[in-house]
């Protein structure tokens, strides 16, 4: 039975090592969202029958995603998030709201100004600069 394993674990271990990093990456995605859920659950004394209830989904749909090889779209989390009433991803706003750079087809780089005296989601473009014009 040891040798056994030690064969499994190696094939699992081979095919972990082909595997490329965006798909590893989408799989920690799925399985943060599937704990995030769980967690919001628990915190406010819910079942996955009460989210099935609340998205009108049956709970057999809502186990397989909990599963954690759902793929989520952003529509999905969105939903959920309405939901639950919370914030799945904790996105801080504050961090769009510094100067982006974007590369321009010329090979500058434009700095948008965005408009923060605002009070929105998102910021808007206030105006933009290239390098030449600094």
């Amino acid at each position: 039975m040891k040798r056994y394993l030690s064969k499994k674990n190696a094939i699992l271990e081979s095919i972990r090592q082909k595997t490329p990093a965006y798909v590893k990456r989408e799989i920690d995605l799925s399985f943060y969202v599937v704990n995030k859920i769980a967690e919001i659950l628990q915190l406010k004394g819910m079942t996955q029958k009460d989210l099935a209830n609340l998205l009108g989904k049956k709970e057999s749909e809502i186990s397989r995603w909990m599963t954690g090889t759902h793929n989520f779209t952003l529509r999905s989390i969105a939903k959920i998030e309405k939901a639950l009433n919370v914030s799945i991803f904790d996105i801080n706003k504050d961090e769009y709201r510094v100067n982006k750079f974007l590369k321009t087809k010329t090979n500058e780089f434009v700095i948008l100004k965005f408009d923060e005296s605002q009070d929105r989601d998102f910021p808007t473009i206030r105006g933009s600069l290239t390098l030449s014009q600094l």
